[in-house]
């Protein structure tokens, strides 16, 4: 049974179209229709509207021409011997890429995993083999050396140097007074008095 709120194609094509908006739909129908491009019911109706009207099978013969002759341009499609040779060759050339694909992936693999060894042996290294301070602190060491050299002046008294005299290197003998060697309470009482 026909839906009866929806007009069947026979309803909306019962006369021949007049204008040509109708012409149009009827040639849009009818090339679909051709093409296999419609409905079942569709189908169904739009044959019975050719059988009735001979003006429509005109139209249908010249639609059939213009196929055979398209058909008749149409070069002929390969044989079954081509379609098995491009389809070996598509084959090997996919092969040969996903190798070459595999190959470049298994070399990126190995690169990452030889930069991770190296990176978690630096930090193994750094961590537990390596000694925390490599290098003494200048000042300190300075200071101490310092101390030392004045402690050594103080005991031995033949020394052709007084120790209040003796300077450490520096860019000049103006930029770092004199070392004294008496002890720092006086020192200290004399930079009070100082200011």
């Amino acid at each position: 049974m026909k839906n009866p709120s929806t007009p069947s194609f026979g309803d909306r094509f019962e006369d021949r179209p007049s204008s040509l908006r109708s012409e149009e739909a009827w040639n849009r129908q009818l090339h679909a229709w051709f093409d296999g491009e419609v409905s079942d019911w569709e189908a169904d109706e739009i044959r019975s509207q050719l059988l009735q009207d001979p003006s429509y099978r005109t139209k249908l013969a010249e639609l059939r021409n213009l196929r055979q002759d398209l058909d008749l341009l149409q070069a002929e499609g390969p044989d079954a011997a081509t379609l098995d040779r491009m389809s070996r060759r598509f084959e090997a050339g996919l092969a040969r890429e996903v190798r070459s694909l595999t190959r470049g992936l298994q070399l990126w693999r190995r690169a990452a995993a030889v930069l991770l060894l190296l990176s978690l042996t630096l930090f193994a290294a750094d961590r537990a083999l390596l000694p925390g301070t490599v290098q003494a602190n200048q000042k300190e060491e300075i200071d101490r050396l310092y101390l030392e050299l004045l402690q050594q002046a103080e005991t031995s008294p033949s020394s052709p140097e007084s120790p209040t005299s003796w300077r450490p290197p520096g860019p000049g003998p103006d930029s770092q007074p004199a070392a004294s060697t008496e002890p720092s309470s006086s020192r200290s009482g004399r930079l009070s008095e100082q200011r």
